[in-house]
């Protein structure tokens, strides 16, 4: 088994101690799993999209457009 050593700030460590029962060993790497898991979803995903990045760029354009519409300018009354 590889080891991994982390450097936690301060402050958290003093508040992870709240949390003795934890087993932050394996908190973190169910974590690491879980973050490698969904990581290769999405790869998967992606390898398979027929998308292109101006696709991607106008789709983006687009949702930051709507949004912007539905919110801004409806809290400055335009």
């Amino acid at each position: 088994m590889t080891e991994l050593v982390v450097d936690i700030p301060n402050d958290i460590a003093k508040e992870m101690k709240k949390f003795r029962f934890m087993n932050w060993n394996e908190k973190l790497v169910k974590d690491i799993i879980f973050f490698m898991n969904e990581r290769e979803i999405v790869e998967s995903i992606l390898a398979k999209s027929k998308l292109k990045e101006e696709d991607v760029e106008e789709i983006d354009n687009l949702i930051k457009r709507d949004l912007f519409e539905k919110y801004y300018k409806t809290e400055i009354g335009a």
